[in-house]
């Protein structure tokens, strides 16, 4: 109801709520649905950062239900735009290493190399982090 009269900003407040009453069940599927809708409304809304708290336990809950593909692609959209944002570019190297752990979780070492080459695309500065350095060791483990 709130979602038709246009009061966005209430409609996912509730959405977060009700993925949250998910997440205590132990309901991940619907979960995610929720907090989903939950990150595209704050995102309409530009609260970015509420809208990347979503996003997280988008990524969390879909790694726990071993859909590694999709928490990889979460946790480097989240990257993305904490790149552009001064107040959450301090994250993005913690971002980049959770999306390159479960990229090494589908066990493709070619694609951890390629996600690597995009990562240092994306922050320059990344390449000569500890992140980076852990992730790199962990393809020679491999």
């Amino acid at each position: 109801m709130f979602l038709e009269i246009g009061r966005l900003s209430v409609s996912a407040r509730y959405c977060k709520e009700i993925a949250d009453l998910y997440e205590q069940e132990k309901n991940l599927v619907q979960a995610i649905v929720y907090y989903e809708k939950a990150a595209d409304l704050f995102q309409s809304e530009d609260a970015t950062s509420t809208a990347n708290q979503c996003k997280q336990k988008i990524a969390e809950f879909s790694a726990q239900i071993e859909r590694f593909q999709r928490a990889t692609e979460v946790f480097e959209a989240i990257a993305r735009d904490s790149v552009k944002n001064n107040l959450l570019k301090y994250g993005v190297r913690e971002h980049l290493l959770n999306a390159g752990i479960f990229q090494l979780c589908k066990g493709d070492v070619v694609a951890i190399n390629n996600a690597l080459e995009r990562y240092q695309e994306l922050d320059p500065t990344f390449s000569g982090t500890r992140e980076y350095e852990f992730l790199e060791g962990a393809i020679f483990l491999k």
